[in-house]
């Protein structure tokens, strides 16, 4: 116990089992992580931000994965994370070479003005509309739950992305889509068990593996009840 104001306690949220402070402002998740819990949001502190505004432009690839690990912190706020950080992660490949040129200067200045401008989200909670929203494509893929408010609007619980690896490159926009609902739904097994959620995607091409409950042993796990699946126009 930190002090008599707050206890410490462990959850399960998806990830690691972390343990978090209640009743204070801000609480201390795994370790390192520390979050501002406030009014029902969760966001990073200005310490943090800071950090990532006063950055340099990296000259060497230890100064690109400094950065990388320290706006990695942001990226469960951050939609497309993965995605937009793609041209400096491909620097870290073995078989690249080290030229900070347009690509990588652009995702710099892209990641530390996200990272910068206060990322917000909503505390998850149980008893609200829930919908799920994912998106892919060549370069990546990601999704955002999304739960509804007081004031009636979707807002932001979880943001997750993933860059395509070679293989995944390749795929036809149709896998590219079910891979993104099925690596989103994974990936936040935590927060749907045994809640309803809407799942709203690109590829009506999916509606018929669904009805033949090709990916029911991951997408409905038992115990996620899916309620409906909605396809963007």
């Amino acid at each position: 116990m930190a002090n008599s104001n707050s206890i410490s306690i462990k959850i399960w949220a998806g990830d690691p089992i972390q343990e978090v402070q209640v009743f204070k402002k801000e609480g201390r998740v795994s370790g390192a992580y520390i979050y501002i819990v406030e009014n029902g949001t969760i966001s990073p502190p200005l310490s943090k931000t800071l950090a990532v505004r006063k950055f340099p432009q990296p000259t060497t690839l230890r100064q690109v994965q400094s950065f990388l690990g320290l706006t990695g912190y942001f990226r469960k706020s951050i939609p497309e994370y993965s995605k937009i950080a793609k041209p400096l992660s491909d620097l870290l490949r073995k078989d690249n070479s080290f030229f900070f040129e347009q690509p990588p200067i652009e995702a710099f200045g892209k990641l530390k003005e996200i990272s910068t401008s206060n990322p917000v989200l909503h505390i998850f909670k149980p008893a609200k509309k829930t919908e799920l929203h994912t998106d892919a494509s060549q370069q990546g893929y990601g999704a955002v739950l999304l739960q509804e408010a007081d004031d009636g609007r979707l807002h932001p619980v979880y943001y997750m992305s993933k860059k395509t690896n070679a293989a995944e490159e390749k795929y036809s926009s149709y896998e590219l889509e079910v891979l993104a609902i099925v690596a989103a739904l994974k990936k936040l097994r935590a927060y749907l068990l045994g809640h309803k959620v809407k799942i709203v995607a690109n590829c009506s091409a999916f509606q018929k593996p669904w009805e033949r409950k090709i990916w029911s042993h991951v997408l409905q796990d038992g115990q996620c009840f899916l309620k409906s699946l909605t396809m963007k126009k």
